[in-house]
């Protein structure tokens, strides 16, 4: 029984016989869900466009190239927007944009077997014996300790492979350009802690130098204007891509490489389905071949004799269609465990070979 005397407090109204949330959720319950809305990807296409590009006017030269280096990141590690980009401040799912990637989270593999940390780097003006150079990488790796949707210490590396468009290429100089700053009055104020996505503003006649950040939105109006330039030739609508664009593009990247759906998930750090809505099968090098592979395995055939029942060993030969739905209603009753079939006009029937024997029904 409800407690009428609650009338006030908001949880029950005059004239109601159910709670307003139980309402609420019967009613929630009955509604069709949407479809989720797809994030359009990022091919390399646009990538390489947005290297060879020319600078906007709107982007100084840091920003721009912090911009460059953090889009290829974002691409090739399948980042979420806030680990390689400050998100705005009214953002509060941190568990969905990524918490920021710091330079204490990079580290290198050298093709020697050596194991590098970047934030036991020195500066490139005083080079010592223990630092390298970039010829001689063989993986750059992000290590995740605070993200919600990694276990702490999981690492994701990628290999060297040279070029403008190079994943490692762009994590070292983005380390370097924070590491060159180390001992220095313009040392970034996080120490080793520094955001990947912070770059250098130098002094100028009227302001002392500082440190700021790459936004999402900055990406994002980058990432629109290489679209815009190539969007001939890749078929992306500009104003459809943003920020998360460059995680779905490595994921669609990676199915059309032919790469399994699993280690996708593994490399992206998801743990569940969600990857779905990131993987977009549109793309036409995805489903290249298919339909001759569909023509040439479509003439599948099945054993003789499958038209009698569809489970020959359990439903008596003397029961109807209808009886033998009945008797499949009775199976999953049961639990697919049903030695006697009740029929409602012919009464109990055994299964041949087997004793008549009336089950109870389950509590």
């Amino acid at each position: 029984m409800v407690d009428t005397t609650q009338a006030n407090n908001g949880l029950w109204r005059s004239g109601q016989d159910r709670h307003v949330s139980i309402s609420d959720l019967l009613r929630a319950f009955s509604r069709t869900d949407p479809a989720p809305n797809r994030v359009w990807p990022i091919n390399t296409t646009i990538l390489l466009e947005l290297m060879y590009m020319p600078r906007p006017v709107k982007f100084s030269k840091e920003q721009w190239f912090a911009s460059l280096q953090l889009a290829a990141m974002g691409f090739y590690y399948l980042l979420q927007p806030g680990k390689y980009a400050k998100s705005r401040s009214n953002a509060k799912d941190h568990d969905t944009l990524g918490k920021p990637c710091r330079l204490c989270h990079a580290s290198f593999l050298l093709k020697n077997g050596k194991y590098h940390s970047a934030h036991q780097l020195t500066p490139r003006r005083k080079r010592c014996c223990n630092d390298f150079e970039l010829s001689t990488m063989y993986m750059a790796m992000l290590s995740f300790d605070d993200q919600k949707s990694a276990v702490r210490g999981d690492r994701v590396c990628q290999q060297y492979i040279g070029g403008a468009l190079c994943p490692d290429r762009a994590l070292y100089d983005r380390v370097y350009l924070l590491i060159d700053h180390v001992g220095k009055p313009t040392m970034h104020p996080q120490g080793i802690n520094a955001p990947l996505y912070s770059y250098f503003v130098p002094a100028t006649d009227k302001k002392k130098h500082s440190w700021a950040d790459v936004t999402t939105s900055q990406l994002t109006t980058a990432l629109r204007l290489a679209a815009e330039r190539c969007k001939d030739r890749t078929g992306i609508p500009p104003k459809l891509i943003n920020a998360q664009s460059l995680r779905a593009g490595g994921a669609t990247a990676l199915l059309c490489a032919g790469v399994s759906k699993d280690t996708t998930k593994i490399l992206g750090l998801w743990h569940s389905d969600a990857v779905d809505v990131y993987i977009c099968t549109s793309t036409h090098t995805a489903t290249a071949g298919f339909s001759q592979k569909m023509l040439d395995a479509g003439g599948y055939k099945f054993a003789p004799k499958q038209e009698a029942s569809t489970l020959p060993h359990l439903i008596p030969e003397e029961a109807t269609s209808d009886a033998q739905d009945e008797y499949i209603s009775q199976l999953l009753v049961y639990n697919d465990d049903c030695d006697t079939f009740d029929d409602p006009e012919l009464g109990k029937i055994a299964p041949e070979g087997r004793p008549t024997k009336l089950k109870a029904a389950p509590k």
